[in-house]
């Protein structure tokens, strides 16, 4: 299911997929091309699926993350004003392709001139400010990578390590960091988003808001693979000498080079409401940005 998806955001249907039973007989007939079990063909199948839906689910996190920031007048909901500061904080902006007034054109057409941008209108804004830049579906990861830029979680995230490292040394005393290596079950030495959450949850006990998590693991997430390094985690929560607790750490953020073309955000994922999607009409660039 995570890979059946063939059209983008706001984009119509295309019946030109196969169904489930025909893509298990297509993998039978690989297994018996290869003489290989169709287990062992099932197995990489479902690793590679699951680190796509991972890779896919870091994009969205670090997306949810730069909207908060940005929607600082009204929580979950963000103006024009804010939609503007975001495109011009991650340089957005290209001279006669996409300015300050398409990203209000843009809005006004997403909402009504009245209206305000929630986090599903966002998606179907930023697509079309990708398709108006010319490099589609990539702008969903370069307004990601814009979230390592963030300076005003700072406080937030120096509050929030103290925290786990106290709930830590109260979980397993002066050897707090072991417990984080006791928390790694398969000895891989990352930990997924699905792993944090839950460790932070359960073990930890911390009632931050779920934002605040994915905050601090999209910040770690550097790569946007979908996993963290135990070592980055352990380094984030000693690092109390520093104001900002990541810098020395992960060597600052990295800039947005080379995007994969193929990837698809998810935002389908199961009840994730529907998108108001809405035609935007083609608007010509004013002179200057």
């Amino acid at each position: 299911q995570g890979c059946n998806h063939v059209v983008g955001v706001g984009q119509k249907p295309v019946d030109d997929g196969f169904e489930f039973q025909e893509f298990e007989q297509l993998l039978q007939w690989i297994a018996d091309m290869k003489m290989v079990p169709f287990d062992r063909i099932a197995a990489k199948v479902t690793a590679l699926s699951s680190q796509i839906c991972d890779q896919s689910s870091s994009v969205r996190r670090k997306l949810e993350v730069v909207f908060q920031t940005y929607a600082a007048q009204e929580p979950g909901m963000m103006n024009v004003f804010e939609l503007s500061s975001l495109c011009s904080k991650a340089a957005l902006y290209e001279k006669g392709k996409f300015c300050t007034g398409d990203a209000h054109h843009l809005f006004h057409v997403q909402t009504g001139y009245d209206g305000k941008l929630d986090f599903e209108g966002f998606l179907v804004v930023i697509s079309e400010i990708g398709e108006r830049l010319g490099i589609g579906s990539s702008i969903h990861r370069r307004v990601a990578i814009h979230c390592d830029t963030l300076k005003a979680d700072e406080s937030m995230l120096t509050k929030l390590r103290a925290r786990i490292r106290l709930s830590a040394s109260t979980c397993a005393g002066r050897e707090w960091d072991e417990f984080f290596r006791q928390m790694d079950e398969d000895g891989s030495g990352t930990m997924a988003w699905d792993e944090f959450y839950r460790m932070c949850r359960t073990k930890l006990g911390l009632r931050d808001h779920d934002n605040h998590l994915r905050t601090l693991f999209s910040r770690l997430d550097e790569d946007t693979v979908g996993e963290i390094s135990l070592t980055d985690l352990i380094h984030f929560v000693s690092n109390e000498g520093k104001v900002n607790p990541l810098d020395g750490v992960l060597g600052g953020p990295k800039a947005p080079t080379e995007y994969v073309d193929a990837y698809e955000i998810d935002v389908k994922a199961p009840g994730a409401p529907a998108l108001p999607i809405r035609p935007i009409p083609p608007m010509t660039c004013a002179v200057g940005v």
